[in-house]
């Protein structure tokens, strides 16, 4: 027996096993998403350790190149000098 409510619209209801299984699949839609962000995220950490060490490679580049040019520039004094 049930208790039937004057005017309420049945037909709106939806069964409850199609809630869960939504919900289900919202669920493992989430946590899709969540493991793609977590993947894009370690891939874009290894990118910008990748970029650091490019930049610190430059960075050492350049003071090589400076003490190169320096040197040079003593040399050619004591070039000249001499």
């Amino acid at each position: 027996m049930y208790l039937l409510l004057p005017g309420f619209r049945y037909d709106l209801l939806i069964p409850i096993n199609a809630y869960f299984l939504d919900v289900e699949q919202e669920r493992e839609s989430l946590e899709r998403d969540r493991r793609h962000q977590e993947q894009e995220i370690n891939s874009l950490r290894a990118q910008l350790a990748k970029s650091a060490t490019v930049t610190a490679d430059l960075e050492q580049i350049r003071q090589d190149l400076k003490k190169s040019e320096n040197q040079r520039d003593q040399l050619s004094d004591h070039i000249q000098v001499g």
